[in-house]
Order: structure tokens, then C-alpha cells, then sequence
């Protein structure tokens, strides 16, 4: 099983002077075991004291050693499941994740805060009708915020069988109107 999400609208900003610093950020995360969503190998042992980093324990869908295997932010993020997206000068503009089964992508996001541009955010869907939420970034922290979802029904349109209905009245009358312009 899971729980499937998607990123529907992202305005997010971090510039290329920050991408060596919110490596090691990313790679610290590593270091906070209570945190891990993963699932555990081996009994759920602690950690051998000999070893760098815990083999029974790691974020969801990322390598227990993600620091030795992925060399740069891009490459974390990625194997959390985000596509990145760059300006032409090499800032991070986007971060898509695109109906990837949830997973630790939470703290990876805000590993990030300190170097995002204030007012920068992400919003998710979930695979329930009502489910959306966003990361927004206000001054070097990350907040969640959940959302809902409202219709207001307008004016009603009639149909009647074998006419033409009121919208497409309205088109066609708005269209032979118009006069064709010679660019």
C-alpha cells in the first residue's frame, strides 16, 4: 500500500550559492534516526557504533547512506522522489513530485528552509478529494498548511432538447459579431 501525492503549484526559489550548504544540511538529516519513516532491516537493531551511518534505519525510499551514494543536492532530492527544475542562471526554481507514494519528502523539504526565498512554497495533493496541503517558507522555517476545497455553483444554463443551449447561443452571437482583423 501507500499514500499517493502530487505536487499541483510550487513557487520556490533557492539560489546556486546555497546548493553546497543545503547539501550538508540534507546530509545531516541523516543523522536523526527518530525521524526515519523507513522500514527496518534486521530486527530494527541500533546502530554498531563501528558504522557510519545506521543500516536498520533510513528515510523512506532513500539509501541508509544517501550521503556516500548521492554527491550532491540535486541527487538527494531526486532519490527522495522530487524532480529539480533550474533558471538559466542555475537557481532552483521547482521541485515536482509527481504521484510518488509519500515518504520522508516532509524533512527533506524542511532541511531546505534556511536557504529558500521567503514566501516560497509547495502544494501537494493527496489521493482523497479533500486532501491538499502546502510547505510555505516564512523567514527560514518551514510551515505546513492544509487546504480545502470549495465550489460555488453559478447561474444556471438551460438545456432543451434539439436547441441550441444558452452558452453556445451566447458564443455564436459573440462570434458573428466580431470582425476579423487583418494583421
Amino acid at each position: 500500500m501507500g499514500y499517493y501525492v502530487k505536487t499541483i503549484d510550487s513557487n520556490i526559489f533557492l539560489h546556486k550559492k546555497d546548493f553546497d550548504a543545503a547539501y550538508k544540511k540534507l546530509c545531516e538529516l541523516n543523522n536523526y534516526d527518530e525521524l526515519k519513516r523507513g522500514g527496518s532491516f534486521g530486527g530494527n537493531t541500533d546502530q554498531n557504533p563501528e558504522e557510519k551511518y545506521n543500516r536498520s534505519k533510513w528515510f523512506s525510499w532513500m539509501d541508509y547512506n544517501y550521503p556516500e551514494t548521492c554527491p550532491d543536492m540535486q541527487s538527494v532530492l531526486t532519490q527522495v522522489g522530487f524532480n529539480c527544475y533550474f533558471d538559466d542562471d542555475g537557481n532552483l526554481t521547482n521541485l515536482v513530485y509527481d504521484e510518488n507514494k509519500t515518504g520522508n519528502e516532509d524533512y527533506f523539504l524542511c532541511a531546505l528552509a534556511e536557504f529558500m526565498k521567503n514566501g516560497s512554497y509547495i502544494s501537494f495533493k493527496g489521493e482523497e478529494d479533500d486532501d491538499y496541503f502546502r510547505y510555505l517558507y516564512i523567514n527560514k522555517t518551514m510551515y505546513i498548511e492544509r487546504g480545502t476545497m470549495s465550489i460555488t455553483w453559478g447561474y444556471p444554463s438551460k438545456y432543451t432538447f434539439g436547441q441550441l443551449s444558452e452558452v453556445d447561443a451566447q458564443m455564436k452571437e459573440l462570434f458573428s459579431n466580431s470582425k476579423p482583423s487583418i494583421a
